[in-house]
């Protein structure tokens, strides 16, 4: 006959290995999750994408240069040149952080192309000085600021006359409410070549 011995004698303690209980706490999230509702699920799944995607742009997000670096004047006039700006006649300077144009350009389209192209380049801090020695032709950005306006669903019904002199856009004439005459002052504004827009409305 058998000596009785405890049953816990003839077996030893049971442990679990590390990697076991990753898979055990998995097996629980997973079947959590599917116990949820299909909406929960979804918003899960949409702050998953939107936290990868995070990531991904901040690491090709290209870092704009820093207000201490130095500034590359070379650099930045070759830059220049390579986009077929015309900078003959402009002065680059770095003063305490900031590139400063300086000068006068005969072009409308250069004068308006320089500091964004700048910016691009990755310097922040830009001081336009350039000036324009030609002013644009007054009869085509007449006529342009009044294609837009005609174009406009929002105007239908009013009665605008524009007058234009060196960038500066005079809009004068009659509206049906004032909604109208803010939504003139921005189309005339969204014209290429506009600097200033001054509107002489009467709202009947």
């Amino acid at each position: 006959m058998k000596a009785w011995r405890p049953c816990c004698a003839s077996r030893s303690p049971k442990t679990t290995r590390p990697d076991d209980a990753a898979r055990n706490r998995g097996i629980i999230y997973l079947a959590r999750l599917l116990n949820q509702p299909m909406g929960m699920l979804a918003n899960k799944f949409i702050q998953v994408v939107y936290i990868g995607a995070s990531l991904a742009l901040s690491l090709v997000a290209v870092p704009s240069r820093l207000s201490g670096a130095t500034i590359d004047v070379a650099e930045i006039r070759s830059a220049l040149i390579c986009q077929s700006l015309d900078v003959s006649t402009v002065k680059i300077i770095s003063a305490e952080g900031i590139v400063i144009l300086r000068g006068t350009v005969d072009n409308i389209n250069t004068y308006e192309a320089l500091e964004p192209a700048v910016k691009r380049l990755g310097y922040a801090r830009v001081a336009n000085l350039i000036r324009l020695t030609t002013a644009p032709d007054n009869s085509a950005l007449r006529r342009a600021v009044e294609r837009e306006l005609s174009l406009t669903r929002a105007l239908d019904g009013c009665q605008l006359q524009v007058t234009a002199e060196g960038g500066r856009v005079v809009i004068r004439g009659t509206v049906q409410t004032a909604l109208q005459i803010d939504a003139a002052t921005a189309v005339a504004r969204g014209v290429r070549g506009v600097h200033h827009v001054e509107t002489q409305l009467k709202n009947l």
